[in-house]
Parts: C-alpha cells; structure tokens; sequence
C-alpha cells in the first residue's frame, strides 16, 4: 500500500518517521508509516485497512516498554495519544491511550483510591491492562470492571473482567489479539490526604530504587517472588556493565541504560549476556518484559 492511499482516510500518516524519537530508551530506525491517533473511534478502520492489505502494524503507547530494532518496523506503526477520561461515580472511563499519571491525578480528584501504588508506572492504561503492568501487591488487573476492545474477527465489543484472566505481567487478551480501546476500572471513595500519603510513600520508595535516565523500565520479568531480576543479574557481576552506550544501571540492575548513542544490538547484546549468565549460574531463564518491535 502506498502512502497515497492511505492519506485518503488518514491525512495525517507519516512516512519513514524515525522510530527513537517515540520511546523511552530513544534507540531504534525508522518505521514506513507511522500514525498519531488521536481518536479511539479510528482504530477498528485504521486496523481493519492495514489487515485488508497485508501491512503489518503495531500499536504503541508512549514507547515505555519497547525496543525498537536498529533496521525499523516495515509496516505501520500506531501511537495511541487517545485521552478521553470521565468518572461515574467510583468508576474512571479512559480511553486506552490515557496515561496512568493521568488517570491517578483524576481518581484524586474526585476522592477515588485504589491506584495509588501504581503511580509512576509509565505509559498508557491501554498498554498497563494488556501486559497487566503492576508493582508487588498490586496489579491493574485487580482494578478492572470491563474494556472495550476490538479485533478484526469479532468487531468492538465489551468485554468484562469475568472473561479475562490476568497472572504476572500478562493477560489472556495477548492470546486472543485483543487491541484495547477503552478501560473503565472501579475505584472506591477516600479522602484526597489518605491518597497523597500513598502517593508520596511510592514515589519515595521508586527514588531510591530506580535510575533515572534513558531506560525502557524493568527489563526482564521477575522469575519468583523471592529471586528478582535484578538481584539475579547482580549476583553474576553485571552491575554497570557497558557495551558502547548501552549500560547495565548501577543502581539497579533489571534497568538498561542508553548513556547517550546507544544501539538496538548493543543492549540486546547485554541482555544476552545476562541471559546466560543467570542461566549458568542459577539454572534460570529470564524472560524479557521489554518487547522488541522491528527487523532484527
């Protein structure tokens, strides 16, 4: 498909946008097409389209949880910048692109507690109700009512929580190729004081723990409860590992940094390494969180 058709639907497709420029770790190539949606009510025809011709796609929130490769995606690539939120009672209506911060300023708004502990998790509720993104205790999950969620074969539908099964750091809606579109999640009533002291104790609790700088978040899924990405990558000697520009954080060692002009291949580079080191050592494979978007 060319560019020309389809601009006759979307105006605003872009062509050969530079992919790192659209994620947190700023490492990756340049996409053939790539779109800012805006509207919820877009995605089933801007889906349904690029399905029709064989182009393949993918859909991104704020690029907190990807790599994208060094060579680019061949195909369409969608940025959910969606940001309708409205409360009924103790229930918030977000479409997906609506950031967690977003979410969590307007729970507090309107004396709604519940997800205090998951702020500062980065990116989209689209993308934290998909992977079930979450911190020890509290998953987002837990705080679903239903979703609106569209896939080619079965068209927009509601879907409740009842039939959708969440475990650590997935959902059933990955199995079923699910694109969410909109979130209500139930809250309860609480006083605003209750929610900032929460609030704060995460925020502090984040400070001391995580690096700041470019990075995609936690890299790896924690194997067990007991024995962390982190600590197992540690205890191998990686802390602060370098490969060019790619780096093993110092102060937290699931995070890999981009220290100015890292590459796609150099941090996969160290993910390998640390791979096989926890593997030689601890019998255990890790499993990446970040998820890798583009030719290899």
């Amino acid at each position: 498909m060319t560019l020309k058709s389809f601009k006759k639907q979307f105006p605003g497709i872009k062509e050969h946008e530079l992919l790192k420029n659209h994620c947190t770790l700023r490492v990756g190539g340049s996409a053939d097409f790539f779109y800012e949606l805006t509207n919820i009510e877009e995605l089933p025809t801007l889906v349904s389209l690029s399905e029709e011709n064989r182009i393949p796609y993918k859909i991104i929130g704020r690029g907190t949880n990807v790599l994208f490769t060094d060579k680019g995606f061949r195909g369409l690539v969608i940025k959910n910048l969606t940001n309708r939120i409205e409360v009924t009672g103790e229930e918030i209506i977000a479409d997906s692109g609506v950031l967690w911060a977003q979410i969590i300023k307007v729970a507090m708004d309107n004396n709604l507690t519940g997800s205090e502990p998951l702020h500062g998790i980065p990116g989209t509720i689209g993308a934290a109700v998909y992977g079930n993104a979450g911190v020890p205790g509290i998953e987002t999950g837990m705080l679903v009512k239903s979703i609106t969620a569209f896939n080619v074969g079965d068209g927009v539908r509601e879907i409740s929580r009842d039939n959708i099964a969440f475990r650590y750091r997935w959902s059933s809606l990955q199995e079923h190729r699910e694109i969410v579109m909109r979130v209500i999640l139930m809250l309860k009533k609480s006083g605003v004081q209750k929610s900032q002291e929460l609030i704060n104790k995460t925020n502090e609790a984040r400070r001391s723990k995580q690096p700041t700088g470019l990075s995609a978040g936690s890299f790896f899924k924690n194997p067990s409860s007991d024995k962390s990405a982190g600590y197992l990558i540690e205890q191998v000697g990686l802390k602060g590992f370098k490969i060019g520009d790619a780096q093993i954080s110092e102060k937290h060692a699931n995070f890999f940094m981009n220290m100015g002009k890292a590459t796609c291949a150099q941090i996969l580079e160290l993910a390998d390494i640390a791979k096989g080191k926890v593997r030689d050592r601890f019998g255990i494979e890790l499993e990446m969180e970040v998820k890798i978007i583009g030719e290899l």
